[in-house]
């Protein structure tokens, strides 16, 4: 992979780092040098991915587990990996779960589910990023990544224009 530019001692948490989007933003900033803290709920896969990101790109990685429905364990990972590197610069805020099924279909508790991960959870970890390391540090980057999926019925309305979350 090419080096675009130099992240070597910057510190990056990446949640939703279990696998797809998550680990493949991890390994893009450990090769520019960046220190990976990746964070799911599965710590047995993200000991397999800091194995991994380590070995090839030589950065290092702080394996956490993490419900990002949870304020008090988002405060206390994020205070732990501040204390082990002294700083967070970076955040990828990745984790997320996807409706799959029509917004009729969907029940309130699967809604309610969502929305809790998705966007208070997001908010959680953005807060505590910026309280704990970025506000103080006056510096930081936080990219939130959004779902292509729409809380929209899906091809059982007819419609003028394109249907925006075709099935097929």
């Amino acid at each position: 992979m090419k080096q675009y530019f130099d992240l070597t001692g910057r510190v990056a948490i990446v949640t939703g780092c279990s696998g797809g989007l998550g680990v493949q933003m991890a390994k893009a900033l450990a090769n520019q040098g960046c220190n990976i803290v990746p964070v799911a709920r599965r710590l047995e896969k993200l000991e397999e991915v800091a194995k991994e990101i380590t070995e090839e790109f030589g950065v290092e990685c702080l394996p956490l587990r993490l419900d990002i429905t949870d304020t008090d364990a988002v405060n206390e990972v994020v205070q732990k990996a501040y204390d082990h590197f002294g700083r967070i610069d970076i955040l990828i805020n990745n984790a997320g779960t996807g409706a799959v099924a029509p917004a009729e279909d969907i029940t309130d508790e699967q809604f309610g589910g969502e929305m809790e991960i998705d966007l208070f959870g997001t908010f959680k970890v953005a807060r505590a990023v910026a309280k704990i390391a970025m506000i103080p540090a006056g510096y930081g980057r936080i990219i939130n990544i959004a779902r292509r999926l729409c809380p929209v019925p899906c091809g059982k309305r007819r419609r003028r224009q394109p249907d925006p979350c075709p099935r097929g």
